[in-house]
């Protein structure tokens, strides 16, 4: 009996390797969860040894293969692969990556196996929607990052082969020091500046930092409670005292300080806040878990603040999606890598733009600018892989 046409995509990030297999139909036949498989945390043969496990035991849950008593072999299994890799962006590890992964799946380089970026899988929806153009992937959780596609040239230069996606822009990813734009670090960021600017403000006009209208609902008292503080100006003490240490690092600070004739010394900026439990989180990483506090003020209590916050946030997201898009009105020279909203599929992940309430400010900002998109898609939620399976399911059958 013979094997119907498969498509297999997986998601290789840096916590867990997701992969899912369709049929022609485009349903999900088979599926696994595996380990982390960060390339550039691996390296090559750890990676592809964590791909094959999990992609095997996606193979055994299909019914479909099952059904037909068919090994678990990778060889000649599947019509076509599309593999998204975290820590994968230079064309020597994608060149590198494919060529050692042909073999394995006994696959051309280009539009039978393609080898990409994780965010790229962002930009599936476009082989389901053949009339549009191109796509715009936007990433908005923790962090941010927007990457513009448009349909294939017909020859990647790095596999050699055939390619139904050609990258035209990247703007963002610059990580939390520098960007993350409308993501949950700046959400984070920018509630606790609004609330030091309206301190600095009360303070300008001779009036007390707290008053006692501020309900104890409110989000400035959920967020000095959240930091174990009861006044603004101790917000600074748990925001900037310093990363926690790392393991090894803590080993030899015990070792340093067991020797008698050490003299530990005193930082002067220290305060008993800094013995929070919220101190014990990377430094970044204090902002933006206040994301889940801000978005339940204003989207479920109203909170004025909180409404400033993510208003600002949502606008400052849309102003990074357009800055790759066409321009509205006419400039003197035309971004020659810029696509048209009006002919391109939004194509939104993370967690922040997984909330409905959040990604309706974005796209309602967008419209202000005068960017609409006929097909928006919320490809998050962690099944990208399972979007992925059937975009290439769609291909094949065109």
């Amino acid at each position: 009996m013979s094997v119907p046409p498969l498509y297999l995509c997986v998601d290789c990030g840096g916590t867990k390797t997701s992969a899912v297999i369709c049929d022609r139909a485009g349903q999900v036949v088979g599926r696994a969860l595996g380990g982390a498989s960060n390339f550039s945390y691996l390296g090559l043969l750890p990676f592809v040894n964590v791909l094959q496990t999990t992609v095997e035991q996606a193979l055994s849950t299909s019914v479909t293969l099952s059904s037909v008593g068919v090994d678990s072999s990778l060889v000649g299994k599947f019509a076509s692969v599309w593999i998204g890799v975290s820590g994968v962006d230079s064309p020597n590890d994608i060149r590198s990556l494919t060529t050692t992964l042909s073999p394995v799946f006994a696959l051309p380089p280009g539009n039978k196996l393609q080898v990409t970026n994780d965010a790229n899988l962002l930009a599936s929806p476009l082989r389901m929607h053949t009339t549009l153009k191109s796509a715009v992937a936007v990433i908005a959780g923790t962090g941010s990052v927007v990457i513009s596609f448009s349909r294939g040239d017909g020859h990647d230069s790095q596999t050699q082969g055939p390619t139904p996606f050609k990258e035209m822009a990247r703007v963002g990813g610059w990580g939390w020091i520098l960007g993350d734009i409308g993501s949950g670090f700046e959400v984070g960021r920018e509630t606790i500046r609004e609330i030091l600017a309206r301190s600095d403000r009360l303070a300008v006009y001779g009036l007390p930092a707290t008053t006692s209208s501020d309900s104890p609902r409110s989000l400035q008292s959920r967020v000095l409670e959240h930091f174990g503080v009861t006044v603004v100006p101790d917000l600074f003490g748990v925001l900037y005292s310093p990363d926690p240490m790392p393991a090894s690092l803590q080993t030899l600070s015990s070792m340093t300080m067991s020797d008698p004739s050490h003299t530990p010394s005193v930082d002067r900026h220290s305060s008993a806040t800094e013995s929070h439990p919220t101190s014990l989180l990377p430094r970044e990483r204090r902002l933006s878990q206040l994301t889940p506090l801000v978005f339940q003020a204003a989207f479920e209590d109203g909170d004025e603040l909180a409404l400033t916050v993510v208003h600002r946030c949502a606008g400052s997201l849309a102003h990074l999606i357009a800055s790759v898009l066409m321009p509205t009105t006419r400039t003197s020279s035309v971004p020659r890598n810029a696509v048209e909203a009006a002919s391109a599929a939004l194509c939104l992940g993370g967690s922040l733009v997984g909330i409905a309430a959040y990604r309706d400010l974005v796209l309602k900002e967008l419209a202000t600018l005068g960017h609409v998109f006929p097909v928006v898609e919320f490809v998050g939620g962690g099944d990208v892989a399972t979007a992925g399976a059937k975009g290439l399911a769609a291909a094949g059958n065109l």
